[in-house]
């Protein structure tokens, strides 16, 4: 929660209250998955531009 009253994402937070969430999604950021998101997110960008 933050000081306005709102909502925020856990990941959003400072430790130790984002820790559970970081640990969780880290692996879905290495280098190897993003190495393997590569060719997908070239694709859809150069099919945005034209």
């Amino acid at each position: 929660m933050s000081d306005f009253g709102l909502e925020v994402p856990s990941i959003s937070s400072d430790p130790p209250y984002h820790t559970a969430f970081r640990r969780m999604l880290l692996p879905f950021f290495s280098p190897g998955r993003i190495k393997q998101l590569e060719p997908f997110v070239e694709q859809l960008a150069d099919r945005l531009i034209d």
